[in-house]
């Protein structure tokens, strides 16, 4: 099973994301409302992949993603933004993460990352 951690400050978009990719993935679903906590429980425990906001109060996702392949871990990483900005996307992308702009229709974002996740279950990812 595809353990997954979710990291958003905003425990709306948590729950939304938690309830959908437990229903349409084989997934063990984690979530932390903050970059400290996120970087805490990878830590403490392995995951499969890392689904992150960009715009926290404590640091940004890609400030996230940067600690993370500080590490030396080359966990699977999706960015999702509200934002359209080609430099975050830039940014995302040469550290390996996949970028996902959220939008009016969550289920196309929820579409991507789940290609994401079948990947990492057969081992193409």
């Amino acid at each position: 099973m595809t353990k997954i951690l979710i990291v958003d400050d905003f425990c709306g978009i948590l729950e939304l994301f938690s309830s959908y990719l437990t229903k349409k993935c084989n997934a063990e679903i984690e979530v932390c409302t903050s970059p400290g906590e996120a970087l805490k429980k990878l830590e403490a425990q392995p995951f499969d992949m890392v689904i992150s906001d960009y715009d926290m109060r404590e640091m940004n996702g890609i400030e996230l993603l940067e600690s993370i392949r500080a590490t030396g871990r080359s966990i699977p990483f999706v960015l999702l933004t509200g934002l359209h900005e080609p430099e975050i996307e830039a940014e995302a992308l040469r550290h390996g993460a996949l970028y996902v702009q959220k939008g009016e229709h969550p289920t196309r974002q929820f579409e991507s990352i789940i290609s994401l996740i079948e990947g990492i279950e057969a081992g193409t990812a």
